[in-house]
């Protein structure tokens, strides 16, 4: 199944960008087995591991890093039919 990510580059205090930090929490945490996870905030860059609310604030504050398109760090699986290589003879 293919999440919606068109949220992630609207504004912070939009509707639909406060719907989809809530939507994206909600699967990522879904998928866990502890109360921390990976960071996907501009600041900590996938780096930090933080609890669901300071993860909240973080995207709020400073927005969804764009570069991280397939939550594979969050329980999302690899589709490597959207990668296209191009072979050179």
């Amino acid at each position: 199944m293919r999440m919606d990510k068109s949220w992630i580059t609207k504004h912070r205090i939009s509707q639909d960008y406060i719907s989809g930090v809530k939507d994206f929490l909600d699967f990522a945490f879904g998928n866990i087995k502890t109360d921390m996870i990976k960071c996907p905030c501009q600041r900590c860059c996938l780096v930090k591991y933080k609890i669901r609310t300071e993860i909240e604030g973080d995207l709020i504050c400073y927005g969804f890093l764009p570069t991280y398109t397939n939550w594979y760090l969050h329980g999302e699986e690899l589709d490597f039919q959207e990668q296209r290589v191009r072979l050179e003879p």
